[in-house]
């Protein structure tokens, strides 16, 4: 299980499942129920190989577009408001810079129109939600926390990748992750044995994150 910036990311021998990033606390061993969660969360891929970091999804960068997406009610002067915000909301923001400068953008774009209550609640919308909460992504990944979970989420799809914690059936309901407060990796989960509780332990150990990893496996019941 990945601590996420708000939830956990569970990390699946699918794959990880992504809480969604504007839940309310950071719980320990424990799956918020949030409206977009994504499943199966490879990446980009090319010839193969995932070149899309886990990390990534943790941190919003751009406006969602599908917020811009038309409806059959839109209007045509709504479509082509649509088509003209989409295309000046769409770039990455990075710094709170870039966030203060589309801001700037997008109410210079507003201002003097006549907006229709759709697009009122569209630029509302991306003014007031969107650009709020990436801002505090980018504020939460700066942050000495934000960095740690960068860092775990990183560790983990890096060893998922290497070792056979995805691939052997005996590990299915072990997951490897971050602790809710301490900056230390935590396993957790159920095993069969003590054998494969071991085999665990030597995974970890040829797989070192540089910091301390703690057990959190019990061994299930026959």
């Amino acid at each position: 299980m990945l601590a996420s910036r708000r939830g956990w990311v569970l990390v699946t021998q699918s794959g990880p499942r992504l809480t969604h990033r504007r839940s309310a606390t950071e719980a320990s061993h424990s799956l918020a129920d949030h409206r977009r969660s994504l499943w199966g969360h490879h990446g980009k891929r090319s010839g193969g190989a995932v070149t899309k970091k886990w990390s990534d999804a943790l941190v919003e960068r751009s406006v969602s577009s599908w917020l811009l997406d038309p409806e059959p009610s839109d209007t045509d002067d709504d479509r082509v408001a649509l088509s003209e915000l989409r295309n000046l909301v769409n770039r990455e923001l990075n710094t709170v810079g870039d966030v203060k400068g589309l801001t700037s953008d997008i109410r210079k774009w507003g201002k003097g129109r006549a907006l229709s209550e759709r697009l009122k609640q569209v630029f509302d919308t991306i003014i007031f939600e969107e650009l709020e909460q990436i801002l505090d992504d980018i504020d939460w990944a700066s942050s000495a926390r934000g960095k740690f979970i960068v860092f775990v989420n990183d560790y983990v799809q890096e060893l998922y990748r290497k070792s056979e914690f995805r691939s052997d059936p005996m590990f299915a309901d072990v997951y490897v992750g971050a602790h809710s407060k301490r900056n230390e990796i935590v396993v957790t989960g159920a095993v069969a044995s003590e054998g494969i509780l071991n085999k665990v332990r030597s995974i970890m150990r040829d797989n070192d994150p540089g910091i301390p990893v703690s057990y959190q496996v019990t061994l299930k019941k026959c």
